[in-house]
């Protein structure tokens, strides 16, 4: 699970599981989730907040037609914001989403927009920070070296939400999350 420093974590693994709720159901359940749930740090003063994403594919949208195919195994890759609009020097994350059998593992890398930009669309390798999370940042950056060269992608989709997020007070390892204003 992401745990509660959801933004910082590199690397994560977790069963999904999602629903589609209308209204009346998500405020029958918003109603007693304080209860067992607690907000994330970043629902401050429990609002919601965005999250803006680029998806990216191969020209003949090969990864997702095998994601369509609902098989074992399947990746993408995307770059995730919380800025809208993102400037160059803005922090983001270039993350590879994989599934296998219906876990998910989620790695990534802090970039700026400008840093990550140049490394997709250029192949230009970013420098990253050093500290205690170099060694890891280092291993997800080899990854989406080789993704990159197993799949040679552009950008073919933007996604954004807004996000109520909440990890249970007994366990904090379960997260739940709401979007709603879907844009694509």
């Amino acid at each position: 699970s992401e745990g509660s420093d959801a933004m910082a974590i590199s690397t994560f693994k977790r069963k999904e599981i999602k629903f589609i709720l209308d209204e009346e159901q998500f405020h029958q359940l918003n109603s007693v989730l304080g209860e067992y749930m607690n907000y994330d740090e970043f629902c401050v003063d429990g609002k919601e907040y965005g999250i803006y994403n680029v998806y990216y594919d191969t020209a003949d949208d090969y990864l997702i037609r095998e994601s369509l195919e609902k098989p074992y195994y399947k990746e993408k890759i995307r770059l995730r914001s919380y800025y809208s609009p993102a400037r160059e020097d803005d922090s983001v994350y270039l993350e590879i989403k994989k599934k296998i059998g219906g876990i998910v593992t989620k790695r990534r890398i802090s970039l700026t927009l400008g840093q990550a930009n140049a490394f997709l669309l250029e192949g230009q390798l970013p420098e990253l920070k050093g500290g205690s999370k170099a060694y890891i940042q280092n291993q997800v950056l080899n990854e989406l070296v080789v993704f990159l060269k197993n799949y040679p992608v552009v950008p073919k989709q933007y996604i954004s939400y807004q996000r109520s997020a909440y990890f249970g007070k007994d366990d904090s390892s379960f997260r739940l999350t709401f979007d709603r204003a879907i844009t694509q």
